[in-house]
């Protein structure tokens, strides 16, 4: 009897071990997964695929041009009359996409998906938003940036909190002058209770009831403020 239940208890904590090691690989090959997209997705069947984009500002649909999708068609298309369409080459070579001397990725951040354009230093240049393949859908996404710019985020301190939520678009950032772009990245330094590199911010942050400073130069930013401080940055540098 008592060797039935040692070998029961055996087997029960080698299943439990097993388990948790799937459960362990399963969580480490997602994070490899979510990395690898980060990083860009240049497979066949995302770039021979029909799709929806907007910046903010515009709307985008890309198409491929040839069968092997090595040159695919990116069509702007803009919300105002006045403007006209703008057809664009993506040329895809290997694991290389390039645009207009840019390069293209097809990126992911949690759920928003991404074609994001950078220069040779990796620096992002430009973001698209991807939407429904309809009108409606391009229109309803670039209002949307248009009422983030207006409002303000329910649980986020600051004035920018949508800079720590999601990622941001040119059109978005449109709406905002310069002195806001930087005031929008020191906020985020705030919101991690770090100390504000630049001195002349020091005075307005320290009137903010919500900056609880913990002094610490060491900030571990999530993967979606790091993405808009480069958008920001490249925005920031173009006024």
């Amino acid at each position: 009897m008592m060797k039935k239940m040692l070998l029961l208890m055996l087997c029960v904590c080698f299943a439990l071990t097993m388990q948790a090691q799937d459960t362990q690989w399963r969580e480490n090959d997602l994070a490899q997964r979510q990395q690898l997209l980060r990083m860009g997705d240049f497979s066949k069947k995302f770039w021979s695929t029909t799709i929806s984009w907007h910046d903010g500002e515009n709307g985008y649909i890309m198409e491929p041009v040839n069968a092997n999708a090595t040159k695919v068609l990116l069509t702007r298309i803009p919300m105002s009359e006045d403007k006209k369409q703008e057809a664009m080459t993506i040329k895809v070579k290997g694991e290389k996409a390039t645009c207009k001397g840019k390069y293209v990725t097809h990126e992911t951040l949690g759920t928003w998906d991404m074609l994001v354009f950078r220069d040779g230093k990796g620096n992002i240049l430009d973001v698209l938003l991807r939407v429904d393949n309809s009108q409606e859908a391009i229109a309803e996404g670039i209002e949307r940036d248009e009422e983030v710019a207006e409002g303000v985020y329910d649980g986020v301190d600051g004035r920018f909190g949508f800079v720590s939520v999601r990622p941001l678009t040119r059109g978005l950032l449109k709406h905002f002058a310069k002195e806001d772009l930087r005031l929008m990245q020191w906020e985020v330094y705030a919101r991690h209770g770090a100390a504000i590199p630049d001195p002349r911010y020091w005075n307005y942050f320290d009137d903010q009831p919500w900056y609880q400073k913990t002094g610490t130069d060491k900030v571990r930013f999530t993967d979606v403020e790091l993405f808009n401080f480069s958008l920001i940055q490249s925005v920031e540098a173009g006024r």
